[in-house]
């Protein structure tokens, strides 16, 4: 409670009487992913000064505390932790998303960039073979797709399935993102799936 409520000195009497740092919650967080939860970065720091090592352990869905602070969009957490704590820019989830996929679902724009700026790979595809753009079409997050495709994403890159941003889009029912890829050149005329189908087709 002291943690979700931003109580630092309440936080560190507890320490200081005894209170295990360790402790998780029943979906396996620690205090450092509710700190990453809440936006919470002066008790971050006083955290991971105490315990690095929770910046590196996975909840119950395999998220460390920078999956939780791309999640929630607190791009302010994401840089604290990367920079100053060395958290790791390759940490993935149990389907293989990565930090960029995460804040791309998400609709957290300036969390993507900040990634991309620290070096998290822009073509590392989740177990489905699918980039952070593909998220975002999905997702229906239009400055997400635009940011992704003017940083170098192919717009017409394919997953395993050989479905592309415009697929995914399409039978997501995000026509905005359906807009935005046709402006940036997207191939109609791309087949995927096993039965070959066009976006026309999915449409």
């Amino acid at each position: 409670m002291a943690v979700k409520e931003g109580r630092r000195n309440v936080f560190e009497k507890l320490l200081a009487k005894g209170a295990e740092i360790n402790a998780k919650t029943k979906e396996n967080l620690n205090a450092a992913h509710l700190c990453a939860m809440f936006g919470d970065k002066e008790l971050m720091d006083v955290i991971i000064a105490r315990k690095r090592d929770l910046l590196r352990q996975p909840a119950g869905d395999d998220k460390t505390p920078v999956h939780v602070a791309a999640e929630r969009g607190f791009t302010s957490i994401v840089e604290q932790l990367i920079d100053k704590f060395g958290g790791s820019i390759r940490a993935r989830t149990r389907d293989g998303s990565t930090l960029l996929h995460i804040a791309a679902c998400s609709g957290h724009t300036s969390t993507a960039l900040a990634f991309l700026k620290r070096g998290v790979p822009l073509f590392m595809p989740n177990k489905k073979g699918a980039l952070g753009l593909h998220s975002a079409a999905a997702a229906g997050f239009n400055d997400v797709v635009q940011m992704l495709i003017a940083r170098g994403t192919n717009v017409d890159i394919r997953t395993r399935d050989n479905y592309t941003a415009l697929h995914v889009a399409v039978q997501s029912g995000k026509a905005s993102v359906v807009e935005t890829l046709l402006g940036a050149g997207a191939d109609i005329h791309v087949r995927g799936g096993e039965l070959g189908q066009t976006a026309l087709h999915i449409g």
